[in-house]
């Protein structure tokens, strides 16, 4: 099996604290056609400022995941915060 991972941290810039979060990653092909998603559930509270290291993992994968771009997706508590691109994330 191949598989993918994902690694990130996530900071909490926020004034309020968070039970949980949920960390989604779409992959697309050039065209922009959805290729695969994944996501990781954070369960530790993360407080205002902190920062949480993550691994997303795509799996159960039998060859390499072609793709050109993602989308990444974070749910704290029950709201979605702003999401980011591969071309954004490579902006900044």
């Amino acid at each position: 099996m191949v598989g993918l991972n994902f690694l990130g941290t996530l900071k909490n810039k926020g004034s309020e604290t968070w039970d949980s979060a949920t960390i989604e990653i779409e992959l697309f092909d050039a065209e922009g056609g959805y290729v695969a998603e994944a996501e990781n559930l954070i369960l530790d509270e993360i407080k205002p400022g902190s920062e949480h290291h993550f691994t997303v993992t795509f799996h159960g994968y039998n060859e390499k995941i072609e793709y050109a771009d993602y989308k990444i997706k974070v749910r704290a508590d029950s709201f979605y915060l702003p999401s980011i691109t591969k071309s954004e994330q490579d902006n900044r």
